[in-house]
């Protein structure tokens, strides 16, 4: 394997093969930009959402409410979940995005006009979370994680005491500034308080 720089682009020449820089691609159903962002990954879950609904929009009448909630759940937010479990959200477009897509889903659920449509109370009665909720859900359910398997340890140390408690008052601050932005995300998970930028 050897690197090299050629006139300010990177290059990598794995057994003899050159390979060259993408700007995304697909691993195991995700998509991984090379800017770091998850965009192109949730596009692409919009759009599988979007043909789903289509094909079930003929079907709205004839479904019953219960119905069209199992239909919706089953075919749309679980991709919808396991787009937020792989990018945990992404930053504030995309969770505004993925909230309008979860409030068209309600809509359809619901056969209601986008007019007579309130997303709260829709989500209180269908009894599902907002995008913010499902990425808040999804961050507490990796650190219950992290507290189990103790990995990854850089982080651990600095999240839990010896005896397994969450240290969320420590003064003492990780050696590493990215392990230091997700101890302060974390804890203020644990504080439900406002993220101070790291």
């Amino acid at each position: 394997m050897k690197n090299t720089l050629k006139k300010g682009e990177y290059s990598l020449e794995l057994e003899g093969h050159n390979q060259k820089e993408i700007e995304h691609g697909e691993i195991l159903g995700v998509t991984i930009s090379n800017d770091l962002t998850w965009t192109k990954n949730w596009e692409k879950t919009k759009g599988k959402i979007r043909k789903k609904l289509a094909t079930l929009i003929p079907m709205q009448k004839i479904l019953g409410q219960k119905r069209r909630k199992q239909v919706i759940e089953s075919a749309c937010i679980s991709l919808l979940t396991y787009c937020i479990e792989v990018t945990s959200g992404g930053g504030k477009k995309l969770i505004k995005d993925m909230d309008n897509t979860l409030s068209k889903l309600g809509r359809y659920v619901k056969n209601q006009k986008r007019q007579d449509y309130r997303k709260r109370a829709t989500y209180e009665e269908l009894k599902w979370l907002s995008a913010q909720q499902l990425i808040y859900w999804q961050s507490m359910k990796t650190l219950i994680k992290m507290k189990r398997d103790k990995k990854p340890e850089n982080v651990v140390k600095h999240l839990f005491t010896d005896t397994g408690e969450v240290k969320l008052l420590t003064k003492q601050q990780p050696d590493h500034y990215l392990v230091r932005k997700d101890v302060r995300l974390l804890r203020c998970l644990f504080l439900s308080a406002p993220c101070k930028a790291p």
